[in-house]
């Protein structure tokens, strides 16, 4: 009996580790796209692909419950060999021995050996027992190891961006510093304020997806409004997050100025806390600048909506349960990124959730003649779906 569970058991520890990781691996997908498309709920919604974005999240899930049900059989089969011994054992040994005990003429087993013997087996197959159930949960904790170890032992990312140097007067040229490779490296001087400059850039968003921008060209000068408009799905977040050093470019170089930015995503970010530390960050009670932080508020339209809150700005925020509007919420993150004082700001379509007479006096108090990045001298770069008048004019 010891022979054919202990088999059993090597068969099923053989199986259950790998089975487990292609379950995990399955449910890590599908967790993975299912938050994508919550995160891009609305513009399924607008285009209609509700349909097809269920029968993709379904297929996900049956394919998840399929290397589910291979992991539970192993389970299953593991629990059976475990309880083989304590629950055969005993009865198995009783009969054996009044078989053998018939069939040679000798009495049968008397009270006081049966118990005594029920205590020896209860005394060896319950350490059994033991350990053949910890040699599968065994081979499914190496399993998971693995995963782990796999994750430990990948490249770290490498921000490729390079940056300017100072740039010599007197030549028609200008110095870029790598900071990977500590070299310097000198290329046709385009603009003394130059702030981004792309050089044959081809992104993939991922590393399994096709090239999505190619052979791009272009420089952007300091303390200049940029706007990248396009569909959605023309790789517009994918540029900006080359630009911050998210994804490495398969090929070309990304020069910047400066390595202080500020970025302001489509889905609004907010860390628990007050309005007020959410924007000039938590040891702002005694250290914020005051001046600074009213002129931030009022360039955001964010100084109405917060006297109408009973708190103010003391009010607390924490995950989605924020009490805040959408366009409320992109409003703080814009104001948390202009409190920065960053050298470049990267905002990506974040005017959307705006009515038109807010986003009108955000325009005009951010990008203006006497706007605050136009005092900041800071290049900003704005992702839209569309063209809007308040932002063009």
């Amino acid at each position: 009996m010891d022979k054919v569970t202990s088999l059993g058991t090597k068969r099923v520890a053989g199986q259950i580790g790998g089975r487990q990781k292609s379950w995990l691996e399955a449910v890590q997908t599908r967790i993975g796209l299912t938050a994508s498309v919550l995160a891009d709920m609305k513009s399924i919604k607008m285009l209609g692909l509700e349909k097809l974005i269920l029968g993709i999240v379904q297929r996900k899930r049956i394919e998840e419950t399929k290397f589910m049900r291979h992991w539970l059989w192993c389970d299953v089969w593991q629990n059976t060999l475990d309880s083989i011994p304590y629950s055969f054992a005993p009865s198995v040994t009783l009969i054996v021995y009044a078989v053998q005990a018939t069939l040679n003429g000798k009495n049968s087993i008397d009270t006081v050996q049966a118990f005594t013997t029920l205590s020896i087996i209860t005394l060896l197959t319950a350490p059994a027992s033991r350990i053949l159930g910890t040699i599968p949960l065994l081979a499914s904790s190496i399993s998971c190891f693995d995963r782990i170890q796999k994750f430990m032992v990948a490249s770290p990312r490498l921000d490729l961006r390079a940056e300017f140097a100072k740039v010599d007067n007197n030549q028609n040229s200008s110095a870029v510093y790598s900071p990977e490779s500590g070299k310097v490296t000198v290329c046709s001087k385009i603009s003394e304020h130059l702030s981004i400059q792309l050089v044959d850039v081809s992104i993939r968003p991922s590393t399994s997806a096709a090239l999505i921008l190619k052979n791009l060209n272009f420089t952007i000068p300091a303390g200049s409004l940029s706007i990248f408009i396009g569909a959605i799905g023309s790789g517009k977040t994918t540029l900006l997050k080359a630009i911050l050093g998210e994804i490495p470019c398969e090929s070309g170089t990304i020069n910047i100025c400066s390595r202080r930015m500020a970025f302001c995503s489509q889905v609004p970010w907010l860390a628990r806390g007050t309005i007020r530390n959410i924007i000039c960050g938590p040891e702002s009670e005694d250290s914020a600048d005051e001046d600074w932080y009213t002129a931030c508020l009022h360039a955001c339209a964010l100084d109405e909506d917060l006297r109408a809150l009973p708190l103010g700005d003391r009010s607390i925020i924490e995950g989605d349960n924020t009490g805040l509007s959408g366009g409320q919420k992109q409003r703080v993150c814009l104001a948390r990124a202009v409190y920065s004082r960053p050298h470049i700001v990267i905002l990506d379509d974040v005017l959307s959730a705006l009515d038109v007479t807010t986003q009108g006096h955000v325009v005009e108090r951010l990008f203006g003649q006497t706007g605050l990045f136009r005092r900041l001298k800071s290049t900003v770069l704005l992702v839209s779906h569309a063209c809007q008048s308040s932002i063009c004019s």
